[in-house]
This record gives C-alpha cells, sequence and structure tokens, in this order.
C-alpha cells in the first residue's frame, strides 16, 4: 500500500542519514592518522590480527571478536586490541554490516580499533565485485559513495611494537600492511608523505600511485627482487627485498593478508620466514591468531 510504502522509505531514509553521519565521524577521525600507524602492545594487553573478512559478518561476529567477548567475561583483564588488514566488503554477502560496524568502533574506541585498507576499499574494485550492488539493493548508491569517501582516508600500514616473553622480556616489531612490498619507496618514514585520499582518482603522481599498489595488491613470490604482478596491480617480491626492508627499517617480519589461504598463519616459504600472512578461514571453527 501507499502507507506502507511511504514508512519504507522514511526507514530507508533514516537508515541513510545514521549511516552518512557514521562515515562522516570515521572519515574526519581517519584524517588525523598517518599514512602509517603505530600500535603498541604491552605484555600484558593482546593484540589480534584480522586479515580478509570480505563481507562474512558472522563469522566476523563468531571467530574474530570472541577474544574480546572472552575478556568482557573475566576479570582484570585489558581489553584487547584489533588490528584490520583491509578487505572488509566484496565476495561476501553483508559486506555493508561489516563496514558500518567496524567504522563504529573504530570512532567509539578510536584506541582498540586499527583499520587498514586493502585492495578491494578502492571505488573501481568495490564497484566490480559485489559492494555497489549490494549498497543498491539494500540502502543506495549513494551508501557506496560514503563508504568510499572513508575508504580514501583508510592507513595503508602500520608498525607494531609488542612486548612479549618468550620467555624473558622483549619487544617484537612487525610492519603490516595488506599486501605487500614495492621497487619505488620501502622506507616507512617516506610512506607517510603519500597523499593517499588521491589513491584511485588518477591524480595521485605515477611513482607515488606505484607504492600504494605495492601496498595494497603485491604478493610474496619465491623469485629475487621485484617483478610485476599477475594480479595486473601491484608486484611480485623475494625473500631478499623483505630482509632488505626489514633492516632498512628495523622490524623483524612482514604481516599481511590478500591471497586466499587454508591456514591462519602461513609464513614466507624461505630461510628467514620475514613474511607471513593472514586470513580469517571462512566457517573453520578455529579463533584468529593473537599477539
Amino acid at each position: 500500500s501507499a502507507t506502507e510504502g511511504g514508512a519504507s522509505a522514511s526507514a530507508d531514509g533514516e537508515k541513510m542519514d545514521i549511516l552518512e553521519s557514521l562515515c562522516e565521524s570515521t572519515r574526519q577521525a581517519l584524517e588525523d592518522d598517518p599514512v602509517v600507524i603505530s600500535v603498541n602492545v604491552a605484555k600484558d594487553e593482546t593484540l589480534v590480527l584480522v586479515g580478509d573478512i570480505h563481507g562474512q559478518f558472522k563469522d566476523m561476529q563468531t571467530y574474530v571478536l570472541a577474544p574480546q567477548r572472552d575478556v568482557i567475561s573475566a576479570k582484570g583483564k585489558k581489553d584487547c586490541k584489533f588490528l584490520f588488514l583491509g578487505d572488509y566488503v566484496d565476495r561476501g554477502p553483508q559486506g555493508i554490516e561489516v563496514v558500518a560496524l567496524l567504522l563504529a568502533l573504530k570512532v567509539e574506541y578510536p584506541e582498540h580499533i586499527f583499520l587498514l585498507r586493502g585492495n578491494h576499499e578502492e571505488a573501481t574494485v568495490c564497484r566490480m565485485y559485489g559492494f555497489l550492488q549490494e549498497c543498491r539493493s539494500k540502502l543506495s548508491p549513494n551508501a557506496w559513495g560514503s563508504f568510499n569517501n572513508v575508504f580514501c582516508f583508510l592507513p595503508l600500514g602500520a608498525v607494531v611494537e609488542a612486548t612479549i616473553e618468550d620467555p624473558a622480556e622483549k619487544v617484537v616489531t612487525f610492519f603490516c600492511c595488506h599486501g605487500g612490498l614495492n621497487p619505488y619507496n620501502n622506507n616507512v618514514q617516506a610512506l607517510q608523505f603519500l597523499r593517499r585520499s588521491e589513491y584511485g582518482q588518477g591524480i595521485l603522481d605515477g611513482d607515488d600511485s606505484e607504492v600504494v599498489d605495492g601496498l595494497l595488491w603485491s604478493d610474496p613470490a619465491e623469485h629475487d627482487g621485484f617483478r610485476r604482478n599477475m594480479r595486473g596491480c601491484g608486484f611480485t617480491f623475494g625473500a631478499n627485498t623483505t630482509a632488505e626492508f626489514c633492516e632498512a627499517n628495523t622490524v623483524q617480519f612482514v604481516c599481511r593478508a590478500h591471497p586466499v589461504s587454508y591456514t591462519h598463519l602461513r609464513a614466507h616459504e624461505t630461510p628467514e620466514h620475514l613474511v607471513c600472512r593472514l586470513l580469517l578461514e571462512k566457517k573453520k571453527n578455529k579463533k584468529p591468531i593473537r599477539y
């Protein structure tokens, strides 16, 4: 009926108002973050590293956020910190729900929720692989635009400094991103000067665009040096380039997500094991790795 149609339109309008307010609040918060953020983890804290979610909202609720539920039910424990390595949308059925919850958590708990950009948090990619259609069917194309305005300001990497007992107390420092390395600029401090919000809009300088391509698209490989990635974007990089990156930036390894993997943690198949990747396994009754 006309009355029911009017009520539905009103409800959709209210949802869009809430969504746009959330996106604007998150964008303002992210603008103050550097391109490469720092995440410090004390020895009595837990850091949960999360790979690709791709719209699997139920898996995120059931497995990824489970450590925090354990904290809530226990006494004397500190809240967990979560570092998400990108690819929140596309492929899965509930990208809107995944992103909306993560953005709300980021606004509410900025010292505990850290979000990096993946290659699917880019307009061209998430237009093709399902997120635009999901926004159209559930809300409006405007929702897709609002989310992409936030994606432009997501940090591109993180340096984690974690104090652990193994068995003596020591500090482990590692670099995180969604994809990997590139041949143009692998100095973490220099990455801070990237104009991240311009990526994907055709206005970022060539070399800088290649650097961001690497951070979002690159993959480790069994050859030395760098080669063009068969994905059509980014690079493949060898163990020697990873070792050089780690030495230059005083980190011990690189942690990434990006490719399909059937185990939670997989190391680069080299003696150095300097690259590891993480992926949220779908429909597997396992908990995420904790540092």
